[in-house]
């Protein structure tokens, strides 16, 4: 997850960029710790503490008397994990409702525009401003068909 932040702050991130991280990211988390059985993905660390716990009947650990543990605490830990994980997806869903939109932004980029004839070039453009139309609609009504028109006459000029 601080890997998808860190890159999409790089200075050469482009828009287009951000579908395919966003996706990457959440199958990621799926993968790494929801779609895994307990114990699967533990950490060093995590596996160490385990190790110790166990040695010690889950009763006692670095002098401190631990009560109520359950009868098994990898899979409690899971539980824990996967949940934590399934939200965080949740979030970036939230976060990120319209990646074609994210995309669509490249319009605004030069150094995203395809290597193509003018009319090709046009064609991406119109379609990239068709996807930031839907966009614009669903969150704004009013002037953006106008804003839109006007935006298509520059593109073609």
């Amino acid at each position: 997850m601080n890997a998808m932040f860190k890159l999409m702050q790089a200075s050469e991130f482009k828009f287009s960029d951000v579908p395919g991280c966003v996706e990457c990211t959440k199958n990621a988390l799926h993968a790494c710790y929801v779609a895994v059985e307990p114990g699967e993905y533990l950490t060093p660390a995590l596996s160490a503490f385990f190790a110790e716990m166990k040695a010690r009947g889950f009763g006692l650990y670095k002098g401190h008397t631990i009560h109520d543990v359950p009868a098994h605490p990898e899979a409690e830990v899971h539980k824990l994990v996967s949940k934590y994980a399934v939200n965080l997806i949740h979030h970036i869903n939230e976060r990120f409702p319209d990646t074609r939109f994210i995309s669509a932004l490249a319009l605004f980029d030069p150094l995203e525009y395809p290597d193509v004839d003018q009319p090709s070039l046009v064609k991406w453009g119109i379609e990239k401003l068709h996807v930031i139309q839907e966009y614009l609609i669903s969150c704004i009504p009013g002037e953006i068909p106008e804003l839109v028109r006007s935006a298509r006459l520059w593109l073609a000029a």
